[in-house]
């Protein structure tokens, strides 16, 4: 308070002071506005709330509060100060059990799309269910919470016809598998888009490992899998063209 009563007593915010009160002045503008609680850091090249505020967005490319390396978003230490809009969840949060033989590009996607549809449940379930009119029940939110494993499979499976499998689960068995042809589909892409692919289809896989379900056009899985890719479409930025068929190669 001393500090502003001096600034205030040698009229620092008058133009026509000295040069050196007109220094002073700079500097402490310039201290006033490091310190203001209201600013939103950012990063160059990166959505606002990018830069270091103490809260991990894992949307972003760079984010100083994030882990720098995806293997520590596990169970024994991916936690998270950020507030959920579940409030009867704890302050930490995790995502997934294991990610298995991915690189780091895939490993940090995959964790990324978990924790955050994890950090926002509720309005992804009601999501699924809205759109489906099918009850998503406790299997799925604890693959993405908890128990779910991804293995990437570093290789194709396709028929003779050419048809290749994007990805495989096996009901009541917690690990999915991520063949290479999605891969390939969506690695050029940008990240938010990628995850938006990785978001249909980590959906649709789980819910073929939570049941007993077919796989046709109407399927829980199939309409699912729409319904995630939009639930990430419309909460994050991606391209406004970007089509889960056309672009992600999902059915």
């Amino acid at each position: 308070m001393e500090f502003f009563i001096n600034l205030k007593r040698h009229n620092c915010f008058s133009l026509t002071r000295k040069t050196i009160v007109a220094v002073i002045c700079a500097i402490a503008t310039s201290w006033i506005m490091a310190t203001n609680s209201f600013a939103v850091p950012s990063v160059e090249g990166e959505p606002t709330g990018c830069g270091a505020d103490n809260i991990c967005n894992l949307t972003c490319n760079n984010d100083p509060d994030c882990p720098t390396e995806p293997q520590d978003w596990d169970n024994d230490n991916g936690t998270s100060d950020n507030n959920t809009n579940d409030s009867s969840n704890n302050s930490t949060l995790t995502a997934l059990d294991d990610v298995i033989d991915c690189d780091s590009t895939q490993e940090k996607d995959i964790r990324a799309v978990a924790w955050n549809i994890v950090d926002d449940w509720n309005a992804f379930q009601n999501k699924l269910e809205n759109d489906t009119g099918i009850n998503v029940g406790n299997c799925l939110e604890n693959r993405f919470s908890k128990n779910g494993k991804v293995k990437c499979m570093n290789k194709t499976d396709c028929d003779n016809d050419g048809n290749c499998l994007l990805g495989k689960a096996s009901p009541f068995n917690q690990k999915i598998k991520i063949f290479d042809s999605f891969m390939n589909n969506i690695a050029s892409m940008p990240q938010a888009d990628r995850r938006a692919c990785y978001a249909a289809l980590l959906t649709h896989e789980f819910s073929h490992s939570c049941d007993k379900f077919g796989d046709g056009a109407n399927s829980a899985p199939e309409l699912r899998e729409d319904a995630a890719f939009n639930y990430w479409k419309d909460r994050f930025p991606v391209s406004s063209g970007l089509n889960p068929n056309n672009d992600c190669g999902l059915d």
